[in-house]
């Protein structure tokens, strides 16, 4: 019985933490924003580098979306307005 109060506490202590929850919240002006070192120090050495990879991975791709979705809603605007082949059309889309 007593071990199961411990192990009760210790998880809600987890939930409670507020360093770790207040500074890994989502917002608008850096929504990539992931406290590494805090992971670090409270999960471990390989947590935090996974979290940082996917940070650093994240980071990286978002220019590339950003290019696809001008890409597409040129040749969208472009061949709507044009006429064109069906083929090359499909091919496309």
């Amino acid at each position: 019985m007593h071990y199961q109060f411990e192990k009760q506490q210790k998880i809600t202590q987890i939930f409670k933490e507020p360093s770790l929850l207040e500074q890994w919240k989502l917002t608008l002006k850096d929504p990539l924003n992931v406290p590494v070192k805090a992971i670090n120090e409270y999960f471990g050495t390989k947590i935090g580098l996974f979290f940082m990879f996917l940070r650093f991975e994240t980071k990286s791709l978002a220019w590339l979306i950003l290019v696809f979705i001008l890409v597409r809603i040129f040749i969208t605007i472009y061949f709507i307005n044009k006429k064109f082949s069906a083929g090359f059309y499909e091919y496309c889309f």
